[in-house]
Parts: structure tokens; C-alpha cells; sequence
């Protein structure tokens, strides 16, 4: 990709970090943007109409944000505190809105949790904690090799409930370390949380933090 000088944002002369509807935008533009389209997609996924006509753009839509992130996460030039939680922040909503195309709650949580691979050759346990968590997945911290797609076994340390996930996305920390994204296979409430009604969080951002045994 042939990036030009400066980012496509009125008025910005930061060098461009991204792609987003064809347009070369700095980090924080493209976070912009992101939240920006994710709220209005948030709304109009509320007109049954819209669900009937308009799920294919809101993938194709998905699909380049999520790819676009993780590039800025496993890119050379670091990112920082509040940079890194953004690319996490996007990349867990995307997850949410693509697998259910409804608005879901998300909170920083820790939990401590097992993560299981039972795959023939590759199995594996570990555990470890979530950072964040939603009504249909979480983003965890995740010491062994995944690949997107799998199906991991979770069970929550603390009530010893069980249920099988899927990766949705990765992304590697300057320290080594990996976050994973995984999204349950069958809609339960995992975590045992009162998420209130689907439309009750309208902000952008992450939410305050919830700690949990």
C-alpha cells in the first residue's frame, strides 16, 4: 500500500497509520472513525429493516476495521497505554457486533479462568484472566499459539462453569505477550452479570472496571 504524506482528515498533517472506507488516516483518526460507524451501525441495527437490508456492508465494514486494527497492534511503531486499549475496545465491539449484530454491554473484568485445547496433537491447559468481558465473549490474556477460528473449551475458576468458545481475533503485546478475543458458541450469560437492556450503554469508549473473583 502507497501511503501518502499526510493524513486524509481536514486539517491533520499526522502521517497515516490505517485504511478505512479507502481513506489513509493517523491513529487517532481512524479511532474516530471506527467508534463513529460502530455507534451509527448501533442504531440503525434497531430498524428490522436495516437488519433485512444491510447486514453485508456492516461485515464488510467489520471485517476491514478488525483487519486494520490488529495491523496498528502488531505494527513497529508501539502503541501506547490508551492506544492499545482502543485497538482492544474495537476490536472486542467488532467481535460483538458481527457475531450478533446487537448491542452488547462490555466491561473491564478480571476473572480467572482455564482455557483448553483439546485438539489432536495440540492440546493444551492454562490459566489465566480476562481483561474485558460482554455478554457473548471477552478479550483474555492467552500464553499459548492459537489460531483464529479455533474452538477452545473456557471454564470460569471461580463457579466452575464451562462452555465452548471460538478465537475471533488476536493481537501480540510489545512484552511478548498474547490477548486473544473469543466469543461463546451458544448464548448464555457466562458470567453470571446483570448486562440491563440492550441500548443502555451508548458511549464510545471502554467502561469503568469491574473486578470479579
Amino acid at each position: 500500500m502507497n501511503l501518502q504524506d499526510t493524513c486524509a482528515a481536514p486539517g491533520c498533517s499526522q502521517p497515516p497509520a490505517a485504511v478505512l472506507d479507502v481513506r489513509l488516516l493517523c491513529r487517532e483518526h481512524f479511532f474516530q472513525d471506527c467508534y463513529t460507524q460502530m455507534d451509527t451501525i448501533m442504531r440503525c441495527l434497531r430498524d428490522p429493516a436495516f437488519q433485512e437490508t444491510g447486514e453485508e456492508p456492516v461485515r464488510q465494514f467489520l471485517t476491514e476495521c478488525t483487519r486494520q486494527a490488529a495491523d496498528l497492534a502488531g505494527s513497529t511503531s508501539p502503541l501506547d497505554n490508551l492506544e492499545r486499549a482502543r485497538v482492544l475496545d474495537i476490536l472486542l465491539r467488532a467481535s460483538e457486533i458481527g457475531g450478533r449484530l446487537r448491542r452488547s454491554a462490555r466491561r473491564h473484568a478480571r476473572f480467572s479462568i482455564h482455557l483448553l485445547s483439546e485438539r489432536p496433537g495440540h492440546s493444551w491447559k492454562e490459566t489465566t484472566e480476562t481483561i474485558m468481558v460482554s455478554q457473548h465473549g471477552a478479550a483474555v490474556r492467552c500464553g499459548n499459539a492459537v489460531q483464529t477460528g479455533a474452538v477452545l473449551r473456557l471454564v470460569c475458576a471461580g463457579t466452575g462453569r464451562e462452555a465452548p468458545v471460538r478465537v475471533v481475533w488476536q493481537q501480540s503485546r510489545t512484552d511478548g505477550a498474547r490477548e486473544i478475543g473469543i466469543e461463546f458458541l451458544r448464548d448464555v450469560n457466562f458470567w453470571g452479570m446483570d448486562w440491563g437492556p440492550p441500548d443502555a450503554e451508548t458511549d464510545s469508549g471502554p467502561a469503568l472496571t469491574t473486578r470479579a473473583n
